[in-house]
């Protein structure tokens, strides 16, 4: 049998029964090491681990996002506007030299 590091006594007013409890040193350490471990875990999650966005700025993030998705289409097919109309310009300007050449 182990030998006790020590002993808890527990006197409960409602029963005159005595309780007893002896505990070894390889449970106080091991008690130990499991509230230094829980301790540490939760530091590292209140650290790392980051509240949720309220629903006030999930709202507003969404709205700003749609926002930007429509200013970005609107780029793109402005992009393409541009696109076409360099295009015609680059022709009417080769047509111009053709025709300035053949002069």
């Amino acid at each position: 049998m182990r030998r006790s590091f020590g002993s808890l006594i527990i006197f409960r007013p409602a029963n005159p029964q005595v309780l007893r409890l002896n505990y070894t040193r390889r449970a106080v350490r091991l008690l130990i090491t499991l509230t230094l471990v829980v301790v540490f875990a939760m530091l590292l999650g209140s650290r790392f681990v980051r509240p949720p966005v309220p629903d006030v700025e999930r709202a507003r993030l969404a709205t700003e996002n749609e926002k930007l998705k429509a200013q970005n289409k609107n780029m793109e097919i402005e992009a393409q506007r541009l696109q076409s109309r360099i295009s015609d310009l680059e022709e009417k300007s080769k047509r111009m030299s053709e025709m300035a050449g053949a002069d």
